[in-house]
């Protein structure tokens, strides 16, 4: 199976576990997950999350994707699962392209923010994308919000 497929297949088993409840389950801030943590980057008016992989005890790598709803006309983002892929993930580059146009116009509105697993709210940065390696990456991402 290619990669891109397998991305595909796992972003949709992460919109199914997401029925059950599981919105906002870890921090922004751990380590083990985000090496950097979350932020939204735009450029040519195109919107992506970017945010490097953490490294997690024992060279143990998971995959994960991250999702976006709009609650109380906010755009609020969270991981809201993971999953062990067969490759390793630390420290990799990914981005996740915002395609919506309601989720857009929040993030043009300064109203975008990381669900943490207490419940509470945290601002995402926004930033425009001028590294044209980093460019080159987020335009061939295949993960869309």
């Amino acid at each position: 199976m290619n990669k891109s497929l397998r991305l595909v297949i796992l972003k949709l088993a992460f919109l199914l576990l997401l029925s059950a409840n599981s919105f906002g389950q870890f921090s922004m801030f751990d380590k083990h997950y985000f090496s950097e943590s979350p932020k939204i980057v735009h450029r040519d008016g195109r919107c992506f999350v970017r945010y490097k992989y953490g490294t997690f005890p024992d060279n143990f790598s998971f995959f994960f994707a991250t999702c976006s709803k709009i609650k109380d006309d906010k755009l609020v983002f969270s991981l809201p699962c993971t999953a062990s892929s067969g490759h390793r993930t630390e420290g990799q580059l990914q981005f996740e392209e915002i395609k919506n146009h309601e989720k857009i116009q929040l993030i043009k509105e300064g109203v975008a923010f990381w669900l943490e697993p207490d419940k509470t709210l945290t601002a995402l940065s926004v930033d425009s994308l001028a590294d044209d390696a980093e460019w080159l990456k987020a335009r061939a991402t295949t993960l869309k919000h």
